[in-house]
């Protein structure tokens, strides 16, 4: 057996010192823990959780930190329990947590400082429930100490406080989940060793714990009890703690580090091409196409959004993946291989799955924590797991306009034709903010034409669809002639009132004729278009009409008459105070801060009714136009519409795909370019 540096020895005699050495999670981001498999490790073991929800754990046991039932040592990954509703796993020094599907919390391990959360020090050989809580979203293993997130976005924490890394504003350890401070807005958490590290929903980075080396990025070695916040910068996408270090990746794709950079010919681990210490944020090179990254003891483990994958610092055990034990003081692919997904980045080893589902560990082996069936370092990625991943299907319906987009959408939607077309104005679209409803009522797509005619390609298309009605919205008579040169058997129906507010009307009469009766309306503005977006997806679902009024008011008395026509009690009004006629004695109001907030209320109030986020579309949330035919083809699906900027995730976007991507199976991009879909994609893997 290779002598080992003489920290790393004496942390098995001593329990204490573990917390020297805890392991980051598998992926310290918001996506990280949600993904259909992750993987994360700890000192000297592995686990992961397998595409059909299954558990895994495998290397040293002692205290149970396998959760095997016993303390025996396992050299392959050895399935835990029966149990295929696991969705999220972390690792501590010596102890390990879990999250099942149903957003219940469970530990097992190691708990001399009350890490478990059980209420007591008594440790756990089988993963046992916390609490009857269920609805944790994320978890973080520190060496000693757990961090944690609940789906409201408050943070919580127990265990080992030394040095406050659990963020109490004190010293004192907790046995049972504590919650820190009254923000619910935390939106992804990472610990290792003595220090925690958090993003907030508004891209703000945080840090609390031990201060060694200038681990927390705060400036200065003074260690912090509370959380503090790591500069001024909103941008933060990714962020995990190691040993002493601490790495993260920003919305941009910028890759930055700080902290412990190592001695000697063991150094490096921030990537600067040096060894000397940073105490604030460090931009590492000038690529922008980083995607997550995890922290290690005295190594770092990233990918990008190519999906290759890279490594740098210390490389005594093989941890960097090279094929040799030669240190890297910038970050070096790992192969040549673009189908990396998750990693982890222990102390002295490195785990990653890829694409296919399988999974594959390099480094360090003493206790078997590679789960090759034998304790020999490996110097490159070695297979351990086999497996098919369940991927998530994306779709990019980018044309090279607003027209061919909504072509893109029309025939993925209905590959054979469609009995019924909506076509509507793409230039000037009030009169298309309604139409949803109708259009799934109908069974057809919405398609966009400049308000001057129809182009060739929306000629061809609706050739292609060979419908036997067109529903003419809001377009001038003077188009008709082509359109009916273009389908010369088609039946032309034309709904166009005066003005918008009319059009919406006579749009909300034909669906009570189709649907014979109208349960509820839903109330939009009809200046201020993003909010009636957000809100076609479930009122198309729901056969609710959509009707519209000025965000300020007053509410036009077409508008108000028409509801009482209707006969409806019930309504969503969805980014105006405005209030209904009074008859409608039941009204949920979801008005945010902006349209991205009110995208964001109206999703959350979707799923309550039982839209799902198993399928969602993101549409610009800036120029609205590919938006407008995105629902009907969503509604088939149950899916969600969100809304985001063309090169950005708004927080309160990005929170909800956090909170909901264990659920996305299928993804689309509709009118946006490539420079937001790797940090989508990242949140959802």
């Amino acid at each position: 057996m290779r002598t080992r540096p003489l920290c790393r020895r004496l942390s098995f005699i001593v329990a204490g010192l573990l917390v020297l050495f805890a392991a980051t999670p598998a992926l310290a981001s918001s996506g990280g823990l949600s993904s259909p498999q992750t993987v994360a490790a700890g000192l000297g073991h592995s686990l992961a959780i397998k595409a059909d929800g299954s558990l895994w754990a495998w290397g040293r046991n002692d205290s149970g930190r396998l959760g095997t039932g016993d303390t025996a040592q396992r050299l392959t990954p050895t399935h835990i329990g029966a149990d295929t509703d696991w969705r999220s796993i972390a690792a501590g020094g010596a102890h390990t947590l879990a999250l099942k599907a149903d957003g219940s919390l469970w530990t097992w391990g190691e708990n001399y400082f009350g890490q478990l959360g059980s209420g007591d020090t008594a440790p756990l050989l089988a993963p046992t429930r916390v609490g009857a809580a269920t609805d944790w979203r994320s978890i973080a293993g520190g060496g000693n100490h757990t961090l944690a997130l609940k789906a409201d976005g408050s943070l919580w924490a127990w265990g080992a406080n030394y040095f406050g890394q659990l963020g109490t504003g004190d010293t004192n350890q907790r046995l049972v989940p504590t919650r820190i401070g009254a923000a619910t807005d935390w939106r992804a958490i990472s610990a290792n060793g003595m220090h925690s590290v958090a993003l907030k929903a508004d891209g703000s980075a945080w840090a609390w714990g031990w201060n060694g080396n200038g681990r927390l990025g705060t400036s200065g070695a003074t260690e912090r009890h509370t959380p503090t916040r790591i500069g001024s910068a909103a941008d933060w996408l990714a962020i995990s703690a190691g040993g002493a270090h601490t790495a993260a990746v920003t919305t941009g794709g910028a890759l930055w580090a700080w902290g412990y950079n190592g001695t000697g010919a063991g150094g490096g681990a921030l990537g600067t091409g040096d060894i000397l210490e940073r105490l604030i944020p460090t931009l590492i090179g000038a690529d922008i196409d980083w995607l997550s990254v995890a922290a290690g003891g005295g190594h770092t483990v990233a990918l990008k959004t190519t999906g290759s994958l890279w490594a740098w610092g210390a490389n005594a055990s093989g941890q960097l993946g090279s094929g040799s034990t030669t240190p890297s003081l910038t970050p070096t692919q790992i192969g040549t291989g673009v189908d990396w997904q998750e990693i982890a980045a222990p102390f002295y080893h490195s785990l990653a799955f890829k694409a296919d589902g399988t999974l594959w560990a390099w480094g360090e082996n003493e206790e078997g924590q590679l789960g090759t069936g034998d304790t020999a370092d490996k110097l490159a990625p070695t297979q351990v797991l086999t497996g098919v991943r369940l991927p998530t299907v994306y779709h990019d319906f980018t044309g090279a306009d607003r027209y061919e987009t909504a072509i893109m959408v029309s025939k993925k939607a209905f590959p054979t034709g469609a009995p019924v077309v909506f076509l509507v104005k793409g230039d000037d679209f009030p009169d298309a903010l309604a139409c949803a409803p109708l259009a799934r009522a109908f069974g057809g797509p919405v398609v966009i034409t400049p308000s001057t005619g129809l182009t060739p390609a929306v000629v061809a298309e609706l050739q292609r669809l060979d419908p036997g009605t067109v529903f003419f919205v809001g377009l001038a008579e003077s188009v008709k002639p082509a359109l009916a040169a273009a389908l010369p058997g088609a039946q032309i129906k034309t709904i166009r009132g005066s003005d918008r507010y009319r059009t919406a009307m006579l749009l909300a009469e034909e669906l009570k004729t189709k649907l014979g009766k109208i349960e509820r309306i839903v109330l939009v503005p009809g200046d201020k278009f993003p909010d009636a977006l957000s809100a076609a997806p479930l009122a198309a679902k729901m056969g609710w009409p959509i009707l519209l009024t000025p965000q300020a008011g007053p509410l036009p008395k077409v508008t108000a008459d028409e509801i009482k026509v209707l006969g409806v009690t019930q309504g969503l009004v969805v980014g105006t105070w405005v209030l209904p006629p009074s008859s409608v004695t039941d009204a949920v109001f979801k008005v945010g801060t902006d349209r991205y907030h009110t995208g964001a209320l109206v999703a959350a109030y979707a799923k309550s009714m039982g839209l799902s986020f198993g399928h969602v579309a993101l549409a610009t949330g800036e120029n609205f136009p590919d938006a407008l035919v995105v629902a009907p083809y969503l509604v088939a699906d149950g899916g969600m519409l969100l809304l985001v900027q063309r090169t950005g995730l708004p927080a309160p976007m990005r929170d909800a795909l956090v909170a909901n991507a264990a659920d996305v199976r299928a993804l689309d991009f509709v009118g946006l370019g490539t420079t937001i879909q790797p940090t989508v994609k990242g949140i959802i893997w």
